[in-house]
């Protein structure tokens, strides 16, 4: 009986109530393995081994583990009837395996067997058939790899249904290299459970072994469908099953290295490159040596091979910029630019500019995702997405927003392709404002939290759409502003918003630029000139409440720029009472405006600027436009490189400037953006086009920086989407 517990002693009781346990021989080594674990737990429930006289106790011990004893039973059977290729493969040992302990989890099916050389294995109760896959993808690429890159197969051998696997205990790495090693392999791991789609995979999946990532007790990770392949998806669609599948989703580091440092993310790059361009360059070859694994399975093989073929240098380039985003997150670079002076006259390089903008467009087209759904064709990009704080980012298909998301692009191609001529860069444009076209045609006009501004709102979209709508004379379009203005004319009664970028004023702005528009309708004209008036009835009780003399001052200008806006456009005398009194609350503030640089700041300067374009009699608006510029001067550059920040200070002081006549700043400004071009833009551009690694976005990502570029050389065709023009 040498294997009863090394604490219990051999007393007359044990044996007792060994005889009364009725069983054969065959089990009886199992029931004493077994009682390893029941004398503990009697023991530490405070029983004394007198009890076990007892058959009752002993009987009702077997019978509620009458499972565990069959299993542990057929694991003795399975070690014994292979023992001598356990000997040979698992433990490279000639000596008899004894058995020493079995311990089993019943729930996992699996077992750790010691024997009495304190040598271990592990069992497990099936043969996974994801195992095998993923080995045989491993055994495969370490064939094509040189020999300090080849990733650990861990041993296994299979027997009726069951498998026996070495027994692998973490080792952590001991110095630099074996690091080194660790987060380069798992890079290389990393790209073959991307191949195999492996998003069910779990952090203690993976033991680290020295410099070694092994995965242990794999089972079901493999990602299978028993659906038919449906190809009539939208390209938002396509873009969320691209992040779902990506390395963004996929675990494959334990619990122990989550955090890493620079420098371990670019080992782990590296890794996935290097392993992802040899499967790259042998895809039929790897493609075959999986078939026969997969012969009984031809959707999860299907999958696997779209896959594999789908590996491309712009996937890759994708793939990096995730791990990118996954590890590091969101960086803001800050620009180093600050304004410069100039006395002589200044000019913009059209031709350079526009060239480096076309270069950019091509880049974007093949960094975008295609979808077809119900033969309308639409576009979008996976890219960082921001909640409305700035303090939270994921990685997502754009969602409709003119600031952030993919009406901002339409809008970028749309000009770009009126710049160029090339009719393809409008096609784009309409293929990436399907997104906002859907999402204004489905509005549910019963919900109160609809966001109706100009930046962040279904005003913006409605803005882009139309814009597109005048270069492209695309019907639908005209029906979708038809469609968003009569939602508006609903949500702007329901919204508690009134600034640019969530609220009425964004709407207002939107509406007066289209009614300015000469290729307005008739109809829409009087649907906008309504709307026109019932915005501005919801401000005037906003003032008229007195509820601004509580807000940000900030909000006041918002209002103010407006207000200005439709004066300039309609004329209506009504409006001054209210301009004014907005300036006069402005004026008991007027230190609030310089507490700390804002870029909201350009609406203060903005609306000044245009009470001065229409000679509107107020006392101080010389000194205040002054004031306004030096310190916009001052404190609106060296911050991050975007449209909204920059490019925006730029647009502001020149137009301006222009209506000044000042000379020096309007050509200052132009000074000012050649260097932005030179030391910011076009590196970061360039930077996008060789690694896509960039936000995207009109406002403040990449794509507002090449708008910029068609902007500023050309500003009679492109809008300048500050004041919404």
């Amino acid at each position: 009986m040498s294997y009863i517990h090394k604490n219990v002693k051999r007393p007359y009781q044990v044996s007792k109530a060994l005889y009364y346990i009725k069983v054969n021989d065959y089990y009886k080594d199992t029931i004493i393995l077994l009682f390893n674990v029941i004398i503990t737990s009697l023991q530490i429930k405070g029983c004394d081994a007198m009890e076990l006289k007892s058959k009752d106790i002993v009987g009702e011990l077997i019978s509620k583990n009458k499972n565990r004893l069959t299993s542990i039973s057929k694991i003795k059977s399975l070690i014994l009837d292979n023992s001598r290729s356990i000997r040979s493969n698992l433990l490279k040992t000639e000596r008899n395996l004894e058995i020493r302990e079995i311990k089993y989890f019943i729930k996992e099916g699996r077992a750790i067997v010691t024997f009495t050389s304190n040598e271990k294995i592990v069992f497990q109760s099936y043969e996974s058939k994801d195992e095998k896959i993923i080995n045989k993808l491993i055994e495969w690429a370490n064939k094509k790899v040189d020999k300090e890159y080849s990733l650990y197969v861990k041993k296994i051998m299979y027997s009726k249904g069951c498998s026996f696997s070495e027994y692998v205990k973490p080792v952590d790495c001991k110095n630099k290299n074996e690091l080194f090693d660790y987060y380069f392999k798992s890079g290389e791991l990393l790209l073959i459970l991307y191949i195999l789609g492996c998003e069910k995979l779990k952090s203690d999946n993976i033991i680290d072994m020295e410099n070694n990532p092994i995965l242990d007790r794999i089972r079901n990770v493999i990602s299978s469908t028993n659906e038919v392949p449906n190809f009539n998806f939208s390209a938002n669609e396509i873009a969320e099953k691209i992040v779902k599948d990506s390395v963004y989703n996929i675990e494959f580091l334990p619990e122990s290295k989550k955090e890493v440092t620079e420098e371990e993310i670019y080992n782990i790059k590296c890794g996935f490159e290097y392993m992802y361009n040899i499967v790259m360059c042998n895809k039929l070859e790897l493609i075959e040596s999986l078939k026969p694994l997969l012969s009984n399975n031809i959707l999860q093989l299907s999958t696997i091979i779209t896959n594999v073929y789908g590996l491309n240098k712009e996937d890759l380039k994708r793939q990096l910029y995730f791990l990118d985003i996954r590890f590091s997150g969101v960086k803001i670079s800050k620009t180093k630019i600050n304004f410069s002076f100039s006395d002589k006259k200044e000019t913009i390089d059209r031709s350079y500019c526009i060239s480096m903008a076309n270069d950019f467009g091509e880049h974007m087209i093949k960094r975008g995702i295609i979808g077809v759904k119900d033969f309308v064709t639409s576009r979008t990009w996976i890219s960082t997405i921001s909640d409305e704080k700035n303090q939270c980012y994921s990685l997502s298909p754009l969602g409709c927003s003119f600031m952030d998301g993919s009406s901002g692009v339409a809008l970028f191609f749309a000009y770009l392709g009126l710049v160029t001529g090339k009719e393809y860069f409008k096609t784009v444009a309409i293929e990436s404002i399907q997104n906002s076209v859907n999402h204004i045609n489905n509005l549910n006009n019963n919900n109160n939290n609809v966001n109706i501004g100009a930046y962040r709102g279904i005003a913006g979209e409605i803005y882009v759409i139309w814009n597109i709508y005048k270069i492209t004379h695309n019907m639908h379009l005209e029906d979708a502003v038809e469609n968003g203005i009569k939602s508006l004319y609903i949500l702007v009664q329901k919204s508690k918003e009134i600034d640019i970028s969530n609220g009425i004023c964004g709407a207002l702005g939107v509406l007066i630029r289209i009614y300015k528009d000469n290729y307005i309708s008739d109809k829409l004209h009087n649907m906008v000139l309504n709307l026109i008036n019932l915005c501005r009835e919801l401000v005037i009780k906003r003032i008229n409440s007195k509820k601004l003399e509580l807000n940000s001052v900030f909000l006041n200008d918002s209002i103010l720029f407006i207000l200005v806006k439709l004066l300039e456009v309609t004329g209506d005398e009504k409006l001054k009472k209210y301009i004014k009194e907005i300036l006069s609350i402005q004026k008991l503030k007027h230190s609030d405006h310089f507490v700390k640089w804002d870029i909201r700041m350009l609406m203060s300067l903005m609306g000044r600027a245009i009470l001065k374009n229409i000679n509107f009699e107020y006392t101080n608006l010389d000194e205040e436009i002054e004031e306004f510029t030096k310190y916009i001067i001052k404190n609106g550059f060296g911050n991050s490189i975007s449209y909204c920040n920059e490019i925006w200070c730029i647009d502001a002081l020149k137009y301006t400037a222009a209506i000044l006549k000042d000379e020096k700043i309007e050509n200052s400004c132009i000074k000012t953006f050649n260097d932005f071009v030179w030391k910011e833009i076009r590196p970061l551009i360039n930077k996008e086009i060789t690694y896509a690694n960039e936000n995207i976005a009109l406002l403040n990502g990449v794509v507002g920086l090449a708008y910029s570029l068609i902007r500023m050389s050309s500003e009679e065709y492109v809008p300048n989407i500050l004041w919404l023009n």
